[in-house]
């Protein structure tokens, strides 16, 4: 059970759940950064990688530790289609997909794929 399931279950519906362990994925540092700055100021604790292919190497080696994956669509190597695609068959645990690609396409393969959000960025170039 998530974290999110636990803190609804528990009655606390009207309470921001604090202390989510985050996976966040995105090849531009500047923008990782960004987000990991906003990611803790939420209280969650952040665990930050540059590409899918060590993001997938740490939730192998850390299975049960993390809440959720938000990761970029677009990276070099593995993209975040292709994490999705393996965190949907081998690690229960939801992930949103953050792009400055609204495409409606994109957003529904992500959503066919099981992404559970698609954010799109403002002010980041793909």
């Amino acid at each position: 059970m998530s974290m999110i399931e636990e803190h609804r279950m528990n009655g606390q519906r009207d309470k921001f759940p604090t202390g989510m362990h985050v996976l966040a994925v995105d090849d531009d540092t500047s923008y990782l950064k960004v987000l990991e700055g906003q990611l803790q100021r939420c209280q969650y604790d952040v665990t930050v990688t540059s590409n899918a292919i060590s993001a997938w190497k740490i939730l192998r080696e850390n299975k049960g530790k993390f809440d959720l994956v938000i990761t970029d669509v677009v990276m070099p190597g593995m993209d975040g289609f292709a994490l999705l695609d393996l965190i949907e068959h081998e690690i229960d645990l939801p992930v949103t997909m953050l792009s400055s690609n609204g495409d409606t396409k994109k957003v529904m393969k992500a959503v066919t794929h099981g992404a559970k959000e698609y954010l799109a960025a403002c002010g980041k170039e793909e």
